[in-house]
């Protein structure tokens, strides 16, 4: 099959070479679908007249129901979904775990994201990216690329290889990050053995991430770990919860998309009070709190979501924030994330940042959670504590102050709190 699916592939390929030229030709997604992707999904041996490719197949998201380009059918039963771009379109890691996500919701173990030249190809069960290859360059991918055949998914070769190349990759990881340990039981194997010695022929023996699929001269990408989603669960009252942590902060729980661990915590503890979700969920795979990889999350969500979310008042008010960090201390910084932003500061013995205050972003105003409950602070006003805004206590240590801002003018009239919460933070850490 090699060598015929490797000519078929170069041939695709030199048609599209000679298209690219042509002045009138626009390889937009439906032409790049037409001459590119479908050819090549036909080559190994899917066929829309026989039912074995689906166009425009319906798949479940977070947001319900949209059609995806084609599904890859064997049994009458969706085996792989194929997301397609135009040839121009470069795809990224956010793209290839969206459409990932996509199977994972509709119970389809594979998917594949394409320009045509580029393919991505992922498996949700695992949600793990599998391999990448190039389809201008067949001969160094061919070995991979015949993976993706009718008949390769009928055997079960696809499956077999994938899980054979991410089990030597687990083995080679555990004996990477264990090589101490393992070197000190070889030794007491055998004390005829000095440490010097095994960490020398340790040294000699080459331990790496290995593709085992390949074929000699074949430069298939190696797969990219991805991780999410992430499989956690929580433990109330005798009853264990389970969820799923995505990678931008959001939970499914009970088939419903929730926010924020939080929030996703809520029809669980109901009818009381949600809890903190970050330590109130726990990861499936070793038992500790979400809590250990909350930087991990928050570091992959972009930003500019924080500042899409308010109205331009509120952008005013968070503009002049910014300016206002460093009068409030020296090593005073704003982080933004997925909903809210953090006026934090880094102690020298903590190695992460505290939180002097978030700004949640609301219909109106901004509220803000102070580090610092109201009664220790001298700086009191109106603004930190009223009857609609009482100093409350949960969250970070048990201590919040909530106030609400709705103007630059409040802003400026809580600065002195800011400043204070800020010293008193700084004097316990430091």
């Amino acid at each position: 099959m090699n060598s015929e699916l490797l000519q078929d592939l170069k041939e695709i390929w030199a048609n599209a070479e000679k298209l690219k030229k042509m002045p009138h030709f626009n390889f937009n997604e439906a032409n790049t679908k037409e001459v590119i992707i479908k050819k090549v999904l036909e080559f190994l041996g899917w066929r829309i007249e026989s039912g074995e490719m689906s166009m425009e197949f319906p798949v479940s998201t977070e947001k319900g129901t949209i059609s995806i380009d084609y599904a890859l059918i064997l049994n009458g039963e969706p085996k792989v979904i194929v997301e397609c771009k135009s040839l121009s379109k470069k795809l990224g890691d956010a793209e290839s775990m969206q459409v990932m996500k996509y199977a994972f919701y509709s119970n389809i173990r594979w998917s594949i994201l394409t320009n045509g030249k580029e393919w991505i190809v992922s498996n949700s069960e695992y949600k793990e990216e599998f391999f990448r290859f190039d389809l201008s360059k067949p001969s160094e991918n061919i070995s991979n690329i015949k993976l993706l055949s009718k008949e390769s998914l009928e055997d079960g070769a696809l499956i077999n290889n994938f899980e054979d190349s991410y089990t030597a990759q687990v083995i080679a990881r555990f004996l990477k990050e264990n090589k101490g340990k393992l070197t000190r039981e070889i030794h007491n194997e055998d004390k005829k053995l000095n440490m010097e010695t095994i960490n020398r022929i340790w040294n000699y023996i080459k331990i790496e991430n290995p593709d085992i699929n390949k074929e000699e001269g074949d430069k298939t990408k190696k797969p990219k770990q991805t991780g999410f989603p992430i499989e956690i669960y929580a433990d109330y009252k005798g009853t264990r919860y389970d969820a799923k942590l995505l990678e931008d902060g959001k939970v499914i729980y009970n088939g419903k998309e929730y926010p924020s661990p939080s929030g996703a915590s809520a029809p669980v503890v109901a009818p009381s009070s949600s809890r903190n979700g970050w330590t109130f969920w726990k990861l499936k795979e070793n038992d500790k709190l979400i809590k250990t990889i909350q930087s991990k999350i928050i570091s992959e969500v972009p930003k500019v979501l924080f500042m899409k979310k308010l109205n331009q008042n509120q952008r005013e008010m968070i503009e002049k924030l910014k300016t206002l960090a460093s009068s409030i201390g020296p090593d005073v910084g704003c982080r933004e994330v997925q909903h809210y932003m953090g006026l934090g500061y880094t102690p020298k013995n903590y190695k992460d940042k505290l939180n002097i205050a978030s700004f949640n972003h609301r219909k109106k105003g901004l509220k803000v959670d102070i580090r610092i409950p109201y009664e220790k602070l001298q700086n009191k006003n109106a603004l930190l504590y009223s009857p609609e805004n009482p100093a409350g206590f949960a969250w970070w240590n048990g201590e919040i102050t909530i106030a609400r801002i709705y103007t630059i003018e409040d802003l400026e009239n809580i600065l002195p709190a800011l400043k204070e919460a800020y010293e008193l933070l700084k004097s316990r850490y430091e």
